[in-house]
């Protein structure tokens, strides 16, 4: 069929991601070299060059100047297990919610106050999006075994993606409880509160329905959405806008609302199929991978994910680190 790797999250709508949402990747466990041991913890706070380093690193500019200092509470500090002595300071600030700044820093073994920078990441000069995975790949590609095998499964996945029709009916029937826990989130949203529990939970009920009802190897994506619209778009939203803005005509605020958002129970469940539909079935091909599930034809593309998901959990964990006494135990 073909070989190779996918993982991929729809992050559109992302605001700020911090270190420890790494595992939302739901990655195994990967035991890690100790670190080295040494006498004493590495100093912070009266540390003059590391403050130096932050203040470079942290302080937002504008027009080359600072315009915003860094604080130090809003600094968080990890330990990359993946390599004894290395440590992730990402800054975390939400009055800046797209200000996305981390250092990865190597520390001496043998000096509580010395160290050298390995990377910088500048989210106000950087020309590419951030998202959950820029800091995990960005680790990732401070290893060259960890960036050669990243690499590949970005391309395979990729590959995987663009014939998700010869291998997502295998995973149609595990996907529909994923989907329909989407949907229902949307519908008990702060969007559909007009309408009441009772009536929001009567088309999550339906939207579940539409699911059970609709086969694998049926279409996938495009079987689902056409479900959908089938179930209840003509019902809701009828014919045309035309014919929704004559049900509107004449009723009240109120009752107009109401009328919008019960046509947004097939329209947004529309929208969340076009969204989530290919993550989730490489989700369940993923989750299959790791459990020897998958399907047979899936072998050679669960082969390089594993060994992709070994390196790069190993190089990318990460434990957060609390400073006491302005200092970090190692």
């Amino acid at each position: 069929m073909f070989s190779g790797t996918a993982y991929a999250t729809d992050f559109a709508e992302l605001q700020a991601i911090k270190p420890l949402e790494i595992k939302q990747l739901a990655l195994p466990r990967v035991t890690a070299p100790s670190p080295i041991k040494t006498a004493g913890n590495f100093r912070v706070t009266d540390n003059a060059a590391l403050l130096a380093e932050f203040s470079g690193s942290f302080d937002y500019l504008v027009n080359g100047h600072p315009y915003f200092r860094y604080s130090m509470n809003s600094l968080r500090f990890y330990r990359l297990t993946g390599w004894p002595r290395r440590l992730l300071v990402q800054i975390q600030d939400s009055t800046l919610p797209d200000f996305h700044n981390f250092t990865v820093l190597d520390l001496s073994p043998e000096s509580a106050t010395v160290f050298s920078p390995v990377y910088r990441y500048n989210s106000q000069t950087v020309q590419e999006k951030y998202d959950a995975a820029t800091l995990p790949d960005k680790v990732c590609a401070l290893d060259s075994g960890c960036d050669r095998s990243n690499k590949l499964k970005k391309a395979e996945e990729a590959k995987a993606r663009a014939a998700i029709s010869s291998w997502d009916a295998y995973y149609f029937e595990a996907l529909k409880p994923a989907l329909l826990k989407k949907v229902e989130a949307h519908y008990t949203s702060a969007k559909f509160a007009k309408l009441g529990p009772a009536e929001t939970a009567a088309a999550s009920a339906r939207f579940a329905q539409m699911l059970q009802k609709t086969a694998p190897g049926s279409g996938g994506k495009a079987a689902l959405q056409a479900a959908n619209e089938a179930e209840w778009k003509t019902e809701l939203c009828g014919t045309s806008s035309v014919e929704l803005m004559d049900w509107l005509r004449g009723k009240t605020p109120e009752e107009q609302d109401k009328i919008v958002l019960r046509c947004g129970f097939a329209m947004d469940a529309d929208w969340i199929i076009k969204k989530e539909y290919e993550n989730l079935a490489v989700d369940q091909l993923n989750g299959a991978c790791l459990k020897s599930a998958g399907s047979s034809s899936d072998a050679a593309y669960c082969s390089v994910y594993n060994s992709w998901l070994k390196i790069y959990t190993l190089k990318t964990g990460m434990e957060e680190l609390r400073l006491s006494g302005g200092r970090l135990g190692l």
